[in-house]
């Protein structure tokens, strides 16, 4: 597992390719008191990071997507020095999906469906305190 960033940011990404559930995890993330930045995937979610100049204190992953998938995603994000930093939580019904993350360096597993005191505990790890 990676170290986590400092609390720096209240900043937290989701990427998810459905839209239900990313409007749902930004809902209770921005009613939390987070700033959210949401994505359908890992090329769309490279295109804003990259663009950002502020970097999100948590990305919250999903693995299965179309155009670029969670571990595609992972890989991209490890190569570049700048977004390597940011801790990742992957979320999945998958019930292998702890060894994946593993696999993947994440920090933790979020279950599908997804929680939401699991959630707001595991943002509030990453994030600065709204």
């Amino acid at each position: 597992m990676m170290l986590a960033a400092p609390l720096t940011s209240g900043l937290v990404m989701v990427i998810d390719d459905d839209a239900d559930i990313r409007d749902v995890i930004r809902t209770i993330l921005q009613l939390a008191g987070y700033d959210v930045l949401t994505a359908c995937d890992g090329a769309d979610a490279l295109s804003k990071l990259t663009g950002q100049g502020l970097l999100p204190g948590v990305i919250l992953l999903d693995l299965r997507m179309p155009v670029m998938d969670g571990h595609q995603f992972r890989e991209a994000q490890l190569r570049d020095p700048r977004l390597a930093a940011v801790p990742v939580v992957v979320m999945s019904g998958d019930a292998n999906v702890a060894d994946t993350a593993r696999d993947l360096y994440a920090e933790s597993v979020i279950q599908k469906p997804v929680q939401m005191s699991r959630l707001l505990a595991e943002v509030s790890r990453f994030c600065r305190a709204p």
